[in-house]
């Protein structure tokens, strides 16, 4: 794609902007996050985790898990845009499918500036809530679960135990969108639920005519 296009597909005013993200490809992303699922050295979060026996290989897992990136002013999203638009659009920080990658100074920044600015946001809506301000209490539940997330973030990347280019993936946030390898999970276990409870249905029946005769 050309600058121009790259500019106006990433919602910038300015073809200029475009260098301050331009550290690495999209591609180039989606194949480093790839290579570290399941590897608990080079990736911290939910998919540095994998089961033990999952019914594909690891690499297909990485597939169809992550199927694309785009560049946010913290780290990297792992939206698939093509299934559906984001519903965590500007609120990176709470969201799952958002990754960061320590070594990127310039993003560290935007997050410790980011959770100065939070923090300056709770204190407001802490102070309204008191004051018995509406919905005031929605906003400070908001602000203080971004807080805790945004220190949790700053932590991890400041530990020099977190090695140079791991790739750092926060939790305690639903995620929204399901991809294809989690709604078949989804669907089969609410199958097997169903057929536990199909199973369940002759003996419970059994049981309340016993009860009605005796």
């Amino acid at each position: 794609m050309s600058q121009l296009d790259i500019a106006k597909w990433s919602g910038r005013l300015d073809v200029r902007q475009n260098e301050v993200y331009d550290h690495v490809s999209a591609d180039q992303m989606v194949a480093k996050i790839r290579e570290s699922i399941g590897d608990e050295s080079h990736m911290f979060g939910p998919l540095a985790k994998l089961p033990k026996n999952i019914p594909i290989s690891r690499d297909e897992f990485a597939r169809l898990k992550i199927p694309t990136a785009h560049t946010t002013d913290f780290g990297f999203c792992v939206h698939d845009y093509t299934m559906m638009p984001c519903e965590r659009h500007a609120d990176c920080i709470n969201c799952n499918e958002h990754v960061c990658v320590k070594g990127d100074e310039g993003k560290a920044m935007m997050v410790k500036r980011r959770l100065q600015d939070a923090q300056e946001l709770l204190a407001r809506a802490e102070a309204a809530t008191v004051k018995g301000y509406y919905g005031a209490d929605r906003w400070m539940e908001h602000h203080k679960k971004t807080v805790q997330r945004l220190i949790q973030l700053t932590e991890i990347l400041d530990n020099p135990a977190v090695p140079t280019g791991s790739v750092i993936q926060l939790v305690d946030v639903p995620i929204i969108s399901s991809t294809g390898v989690e709604q078949a999970l989804e669907d089969r276990a609410a199958l097997d639920g169903y057929t536990k409870l199909k199973r369940l249905a002759p003996t419970n029946a059994s049981r309340m005519k016993r009860s009605k005769h005796g």
